[in-house]
């Protein structure tokens, strides 16, 4: 009899640890979907040229650290797109996620995302193609049902101006 219960209880914990698994992997999936929608709703801002699209899913005090290791406030990121997005005929854009990590209320993204963008060349005044490939890490979290990224930071950036590598991005005129 104590070796039956022994079974059942083996039974039901892994029942019970099946379902938590299936439960997460939900969870995962789900969360995962919301965020790649994200990216989705965000490059068709990009493509409208809306920095308040493109930053829309920014929380109150979102960071983004570049290569260098320097820090960029979400504040100053939509004031600098804006400014870039002057000299902006068009832009395509694609970002997808490669690893999706989740713990409760926060998710941790591995993501690749490139940019198609004709721009004006400062220097020439010529239409050039930008292309931008880059890797990243994003945190997340999860507030009052939506999800909005807290922390980015860049893990590769190649940048190119019509098929030549660029070493540093293109500057952008001074207002003026």
């Amino acid at each position: 009899m104590i070796q039956r219960r022994g079974l059942i209880t083996g039974f039901i914990a892994l029942c019970i640890a099946g379902s938590f698994g299936t439960a997460k992997a939900d969870e995962t999936a789900s969360a995962k979907k919301a965020i790649q929608a994200i990216y989705a709703k965000a490059a068709t801002a990009a493509a409208k040229k809306d920095a308040n699209g493109m930053t829309a899913h920014f929380a109150p005090d979102y960071e983004s650290i570049a290569l260098d290791g320097t820090i960029t406030k979400g504040a100053a990121i939509k004031s600098n797109l804006e400014r870039f997005l002057q000299g902006v005929k068009s832009i395509t854009e694609t970002t997808s996620i490669t690893k999706l990590t989740l713990k409760g209320g926060t998710a941790t993204v591995l993501y690749k995302g490139t940019a198609n963008i004709i721009v004006v060349v400062p220097q020439t005044k010529k239409e050039g193609r930008l292309v931008i490939e880059r890797t990243g890490e994003t945190q997340w979290e999860k507030k009052g049902g939506a999800w909005l990224a807290r922390r980015a930071k860049t893990l590769t950036n190649k940048q190119s101006l019509d098929g030549k590598e660029l070493s540093a991005p293109v500057k952008q005129p001074k207002k003026g």
